[in-house]
């Protein structure tokens, strides 16, 4: 099934009830340090046909690099963090306390300076999760918990192989550069230096041939610029050629989440963002990370 360009898969009777029997006999670290099978396992424990689900979902996003669950009881932490586990292996989102779910609920109880971009009502441009670290997160889950905002906070989803593909034709000197290790990419939370890296890489897969995946945060790119070193002016016109695709509109994929959707997203392959919240109404998703179980990834 397919809707706003979607995959969408529903998630099976029985899950509220699954939710029930993990939340009594796990906990979120106890199921982050499970294995693939022993998570599988649990799964088909208490609901079986989970697994086919999960299953469908994990091909969506080797085939299409997104995913959209439908009917699951996104109030039940430790039935997230067991159905994202077996698609593959949860990241932290803190290490100190750890901790493998943020919740993201903008709002404008404080001053908007002084709070991260995914929690203040403002839009959210496309971007990598994570974009600084060495290795970002392989895969996002973002579950719709409450959603009452009648206008506004849309999920902006971009998928980088198009554009990728167009640049190549259209644009090869860029296309090239931007596969070249020379941009900075600032850690704009932690206001300090993270990496220089390539921001378009091509990954060779068995069963698709070469497809595209990107690391890219408009805003820390430019702090890196700003903050670390720039780099030739012809590898700016590139990031600058690349920024102006994201931010048109042409290439979004625009969806409003609703209570018990849970949208599942390749990190490399999809970007994510959201329009401006407007006026004073509620919503919150809850946000986990992980990455591709080794020999299994999608």
């Amino acid at each position: 099934m397919s809707t706003d360009g979607l995959t969408v898969v529903r998630a099976p009777e029985g899950l509220r009830a699954a939710a029930q029997a993990v939340e009594n006999g796990h906990s979120v670290a106890g199921v982050a340090a499970m294995s693939r099978d022993d998570t599988g396992d649990v799964l088909r424990e208490v609901c079986p046909d989970a697994v086919g689900a999960l299953a469908s979902v994990s091909n969506a996003l080797f085939d299409d690099g997104l995913a959209l669950l439908r009917e699951v009881p996104t109030d039940s932490d430790v039935l997230l963090a067991l159905m994202c586990h077996f698609v593959g292996g949860l990241v932290a989102a803190t290490e100190r306390p750890v901790r493998y779910i943020d919740h993201v609920t903008p709002s404008d109880a404080t001053d908007p300076r002084q709070r991260p971009h995914s929690q203040r009502r403002t839009a959210l441009m496309p971007h990598t999760d994570q974009s600084a670290r060495g290795e970002p997160p392989h895969y996002l889950v973002l579950a719709c918990v409450a959603n009452d905002a009648e206008t506004g906070g849309e999920s902006v989803l971009v998928r980088i192989e198009p554009i990728a593909q167009w640049l190549a034709a259209s644009d090869p000197r860029s296309y090239d550069l931007l596969q070249e290790p020379e941009f900075p990419i600032f850690n704009v939370p932690k206001r300090d230096f993270a990496i220089t890296a390539p921001l378009l890489t091509v990954e060779e897969r068995d069963r698709t041939g070469r497809r595209h995946a990107l690391r890219f945060r408009d805003e820390a790119v430019r702090a890196g610029m700003r903050e670390m070193n720039r780099p030739s002016d012809a590898h700016v016109a590139a990031f600058e050629r690349l920024s102006s695709e994201i931010h048109d509109e042409r290439w979004w994929l625009v969806h409003r989440l609703v209570p018990g959707e849970v949208v599942f997203l390749d990190n490399r392959r999809v970007l994510h963002g959201r329009k401006a919240i407007l006026g004073e109404r509620h919503r919150d998703l809850k946000r986990l990370n992980g990455r591709c179980w080794p020999g299994v990834g999608f």
